[in-house]
């Protein structure tokens, strides 16, 4: 019997299997906790300040409905109204706008698309300008106005945003965005982008406008699709010189609106020249 040598180091555990191994084990655990984060947390575009979210309590927006669903709202005799191009799901929740992108071949992705379709049949045109309005301040107008923008990045347009419905996706400030433009900083200094997708974002305020219209000019001469998510209808302050840098306006409103209201609105807006292209239904 050979006799028991006084061991110099513990026979257990590995510590240097157990280093090795924990390192490998980190980085992939790492990885995948990022990845869940990615995928379930709100992404919300870093345009802005994330702001407290809810996420959708139906699985996929509604379906299309067919156009006479906007027979609810009657506009008086003598006005018509421009036809509409979608129905859409309406939420204030800025993740609903992730539906364009997590699954495009949904109803919102499909109507979305057919209004882009809509507003740009030919993808020879470029530099156009469109407003989106709507009768009353409605926090959902600035969801379908990031989620139009993404449909548009997403077909391989140069897709440029701009905020001028009370910072609801960009903190409005003289300091950045199109007030800073038009005092002389460059482009890639005032613009944000969108975490997502390609989608550049500038802020507005209503006071910027009179003085917008020469950078307006040069930055649609470096865009296909600048999408201005205006002030409701009635801002006579924005809508004086929006009317006339616009080539296209769109309304929203819901299914049910208030007749009056609305009918006020569209009056209002032919009163301004603003060119009326259509309506997006939204319940």
């Amino acid at each position: 019997i050979s006799s028991a040598p006084v061991p110099s180091a513990p026979s257990s555990p590995h510590r240097s299997l157990l280093i090795g191994a924990s390192i490998p084990g980190g980085v992939l655990l790492g990885i995948m906790i990022a990845l869940l984060l990615e995928r379930f947390a709100a992404p919300v575009p870093q345009l802005s300040a994330p702001p407290k979210l809810v996420r959708p309590s139906a699985p996929a927006p509604r379906p299309v409905a067919p156009v006479p669903a906007f027979a609810e709202v009657r506009p008086a005799p003598g006005l018509s109204p421009p036809p509409v191009l979608a129905e859409l799901a309406a939420s204030p929740d800025l993740r609903l706008a992730d539906w364009v992108l997590d699954q495009p071949g949904s109803a919102y992705g499909r109507s979305l698309a057919a209004v882009l379709a809509a507003l740009m049949p030919s993808r020879g045109v470029s530099g156009l300008v469109v407003a989106l309005t709507s009768a009353s301040s409605d926090p959902t107008q600035s969801v379908t106005a990031l989620a139009l923008a993404r449909v548009a990045a997403a077909a391989g347009l140069r897709v440029l945003l701009v905020d001028a419905e009370r910072g609801r996706l960009v903190p409005a400030s003289p300091n950045t965005g199109l007030a800073a433009m038009v005092a002389g900083t460059p482009f890639a200094t005032a613009v944000l982008k969108d975490r997502r997708t390609n989608v550049y974002c500038l802020s507005a305020f209503a006071a910027i406008w009179p003085l917008a219209g020469e950078v307006i000019g040069e930055l649609r001469r470096s865009c296909d699709l600048m999408l201005i998510n205006a002030p409701q209808a009635g801002d006579s302050t924005a809508w004086a010189h929006l009317a006339q840098l616009c080539d296209a306006v769109v309304v929203q409103a819901p299914a049910k609106a208030d007749p009056g209201r609305f009918e006020a609105a569209l009056r209002w807006l032919v009163a301004m020249r603003a060119p009326l292209r259509g309506l997006l239904v939204t319940r």
